[in-house]
Formats: structure tokens, sequence, C-alpha cells
């Protein structure tokens, strides 16, 4: 608003989204954009408006290569003629495009970033009872199952700790039936977050664990490190190239219930002066990772393809 910039949107219906093909041209023959920067599968309204207005196409490769499917390869290898330039978001579909793409300067790499000085923490972690969180879409491609029947296993097991949910999604009803009746306070879901709500989420927890079947480069993992809190996660793309979580440390587990259990359990008997270490170096290493870096990465990327345009 402050900028007087206009933004136009369209609401689609899940399964349906190609009927929205004119909508979305409509939209983009209104705007007439120099650059688009194409996060979802509308690829064919962008390549049209592409022949007619000349703009560039920019498309941010999301999708970890665990989970990619015929949109995704349809995309790589029909479309990258019309496509300027893809945007790998970690290192592992980055190496992939490269592969992939016949034109190699095609392919960049941008990390995701998140803005440093508002997720910021200086409060010293207490880590009894344990509080564990997990923030994201709750779908096919996330685990938050895994980290339900583990904490209830551990609840058996009378350790003192409680489990954290932020975010919604096709499978939230089935997640919650995996609660017993026994455990509902002790495992909570917060629904959809707005930002500053999930700055307080964060602020609850002292374990963030992201089990998933792949990332592109989990916003929530850098979140959560910039709040000073130590991560675990999946040894999955998007994840597994990340420093830290690091295996130093045992903070990676593979995707199934026993591993995570023994790594939970690891940490929670872990001394004190480790935990610190794991969040200063955490902290350290998520310079690599700011918005701005992120912006600026962006900004030289638009003001190289619109050079090659004039």
């Amino acid at each position: 608003k402050l900028l007087k910039k206009n933004f136009f949107y369209i609401k689609t219906i899940k399964y349906l989204t190609s009927l929205y093909f004119f909508g979305i041209f409509k939209k983009i023959k209104k705007f007439k954009p120099e650059i688009i920067v194409l996060h979802n599968y509308h690829i064919l309204p962008c390549i049209i408006s592409k022949l007619i207005y000349k703009h560039k196409i920019i498309y941010v490769d999301h999708k970890p290569l665990e989970t990619k499917d015929f949109k995704d390869f349809f995309i790589i290898f029909f479309f990258q003629y019309f496509i300027d330039s893809y945007v790998a978001l970690n290192k592992e579909n980055f190496i992939y495009l490269k592969k992939k793409i016949f034109s190699k300067n095609k392919v960049n790499k941008i990390y995701n970033g998140v803005e440093l000085n508002y997720f910021k923490s200086n409060l010293n972690k207490k880590f009894y009872p344990l509080k564990v969180g997990m923030a994201g879409r709750m779908n096919n491609t996330k685990l938050q199952s895994i980290i339900i029947n583990v904490t209830q296993s551990l609840l058996r097991k009378n350790i003192n700790m409680y489990c954290y949910f932020a975010g919604n999604g096709e499978n939230l009803n089935y997640l919650k039936k995996l609660v017993t009746k026994k455990n509902k306070k002790k495992i909570i879901f917060s629904g959809s977050l707005s930002q500053s709500e999930l700055k307080k989420w964060f602020k609850k927890i002292n374990l963030y664990i992201q089990s998933s079947k792949g990332e592109g480069m989990s916003i929530s993992i850098l979140q959560a490190m910039s709040m000073g809190i130590p991560v675990m996660g999946s040894n999955v793309s998007g994840i597994r190239n990340l420093k830290y979580p690091s295996k130093l440390y045992k903070m990676v587990f593979s995707n199934n219930e026993k591993d995570l259990e023994k790594k939970i359990m690891n940490f929670f008997f872990t001394h004190q002066k480790i935990k610190n270490k794991i969040i200063s170096e955490q902290t350290r290493y998520l310079n690599n990772f700011s918005s701005t870096k992120m912006r600026n990465n962006y900004n030289t990327l638009f003001k190289t393809l619109l050079k090659t345009s004039s």
C-alpha cells in the first residue's frame, strides 16, 4: 500500500487449477510484468504471454528430489526452452538441474532467507520439560505422524515432554486422531499462525523437529535456528545439505520412529554445554540464510535478465 502497487490474486479449487488458465492470463495481460517469478505449475499462461509480451520467466524449483513427479520433469525437460532462469533452493536440486538443463547458465542457486533480527531470542533455553515442535503444511510430504507416535511412546516411558504443531492442511484430522485421549493436553495443534503468533509459538519450544520426505529449503528450520532453538531434521534433500542439524551431534534422523526416538532421548540426556554449543554454532551458520542476502541475490538475477532483454 505504501508503494501504491496493485496486487491481484485468483482463488482456485484444489485439483481443478488447470481451469483457471484464462483468469491467470488475463491478470498477466493487465499487469504486463517484465519478469514473472513462477512458484507453481501455472506455466502455460506465462509462456503464451511471454510469446506476446516478450517478458522473462524465472521458475523456482521448490520440489525436493524425493517428491518430484511428472509435472516437475515436464517443466524441466520440455519448457526449459521458454524459461529464462531456474532457481534451486538447495544444493541437491542445483546439481540435478545443472545435469538436466542444456544451458547451464540458466541455473542459479538462491537459498531462502529469514529476517534474522525479527526471529531472534536472547533467552537462555531451559530443556526441562522437553518441548518439541514442528511448523509446516500438514500434507503427504510432511511426517508429523512420526513425531506424534514417538512423543506418545516417550510419554509412556515417563519422559516429561510436550509436542506442539503449527500449520494446517488436509492431514490435520488424521493427525489429531492419532493422539490418544490421555495425551491431548500434551500434544497440541495450534493451527495456522500469523508471523507474530508464530514467533510466540517458537518461544514455547526447546527442540525443533522437521520430519519430512524432502524439502526445497525449510523456512521453519531457519526461523527455529534464528530463535536459538536446536534443530533436528530428517536425512533428506533440503535438510541434509545444511551444515546444522549436524551428524556430529546426532541431530539428523532416518524417517522411522525408532531412530527419531533414539535421537530425542540422546538430546534429552545431552549435557547443557553441548546443547549451548549446538545453538551457538547454528546461530553463526545462519548468516548464510539472511533475507537480505536472499533479496540481493534475486535483485542481481532480475538485473541480469533485464540487461539481456534491453
